[in-house]
């Protein structure tokens, strides 16, 4: 991803960046909340940290219609 945005500028690094962003998060949210069913610290910590992820991609999607 460094090397492909990179290369950009302006507007086409911004609407390339925020199309990563909500795929990132989008496939993080997905494996945090398979770890979050599961017992343990690292099932907490999924727990926990799942409301800012979200957050985040809600920020994301935001930004990206924007564009």
């Amino acid at each position: 991803m460094y090397d492909r945005l990179s290369k950009l500028s302006g507007a086409q690094f911004d609407q390339q960046f925020v199309k990563a962003m909500v795929t990132d998060h989008k496939e993080d949210i997905a494996k945090y909340e398979k770890k979050a069913k599961s017992k343990g610290p690292l099932a907490d910590f999924a727990r926990d940290t799942l409301p800012t992820l979200q957050h985040h991609l809600q920020t994301a999607e935001t930004l990206a219609k924007q564009k």
